[in-house]
């Protein structure tokens, strides 16, 4: 309860304190008529707002990328001038702002690092090659013990 009341007081003073500054408005955008990606994280290359660019998902099966992997995408992006990748709430990679005529030097970038887009195999992995509980922090620990980090 105290916290409620505090946090109603401190809006109470920051609305205050701002009610004679301007605030940027938001405006409303017209839809585009382009299919949208979907609920959730895009599991598929779909066109931008802005123009010739795309977003490019990229599945990592259960979350898991190697460190080889990992530079090679950095290498990859460097190369063609791309510098917005983000991780999705699914554990996968999008990769923002791909001008079109680059779609195809990137996904054979990746596809020689062994990475693709989401597929359904790849999407609903709890089906078929789950892990079990707690392997995640058994391969950490593993691996902290085969460099002397831990007992």
């Amino acid at each position: 309860m105290v916290f409620w009341r505090n946090t109603a007081r401190s809006f109470a003073r920051t609305r205050q304190a701002l009610a004679d500054q301007a605030y940027p408005q938001g405006e409303w955008r017209t839809p585009t008529g382009a299919e949208a990606p979907g609920p959730g994280a895009p599991r598929k290359l779909y066109a931008q707002r802005q123009a010739g660019l795309f977003v490019v998902p990229v599945a990592l099966p259960i979350g898991e990328a190697t460190a080889r992997q990992l530079h090679g995408i950095a290498v990859l992006l460097r190369e063609n001038g791309l510098d917005e990748i983000h991780t999705t709430q699914d554990q996968n990679l999008i990769i923002l702002n791909v001008p079109q005529e680059k779609l195809a030097v990137l996904r054979g970038g990746l596809a020689l690092l062994g990475l693709h887009e989401p597929s359904m195999a790849t999407m609903w992995w709890p089906a078929r090659g789950r892990r079990p509980a707690g392997w995640a922090s058994q391969q950490h620990a593993a691996g902290a013990r085969a460099v002397g980090g831990c007992n």
